[in-house]
């Protein structure tokens, strides 16, 4: 019997979430626009989100700004909660970024390079 092939996300660990990888800018990611390619995930339940882009910054903002877009909105804190965790002096344990600086717990937040395009590698 031949063995199976291993998909591409299998290789790259995230077997078994495929129906849970998004692409935040996939035109990019097709062209291998930027220099590195990101797999970011914003919470503990939602996609990884696979992002192409310079740096980690940029990676969390597309991302950020990828979910806004879909309308992940349960992921972002609104005005209230920003003002009370301000006040109370805990607002530096979130992270802010995207276009609009939306806020969400850095709790489950993370960031891994996932590779160097084919035409930037060296």
């Amino acid at each position: 019997m031949a063995k199976r092939k291993r998909t591409r996300w299998e290789r790259m660990g995230y077997a078994g979430e495929k129906s849970r990888v998004e692409f935040a800018n996939k035109e990019d990611y097709k062209n291998q626009f930027w220099k590195r390619n990101y797999a970011v995930t914003l919470s503990e339940y939602g996609p990884v989100v696979i992002v192409n882009a310079d740096h980690e910054q940029d990676a969390l903002d597309f991302a950020i700004d990828y979910a806004e877009e879909k309308g992940y909105e349960g992921l972002f804190l609104d005005d209230a909660d920003i003002d009370e965790l301000e006040q109370e002096g805990y607002l530096d344990d979130y992270v802010s970024g995207g276009n609009h600086g939306r806020y969400l717990s850095s709790m489950n937040v993370g960031i891994e390079e996932i590779g160097r395009p084919t035409r930037h590698r060296r």
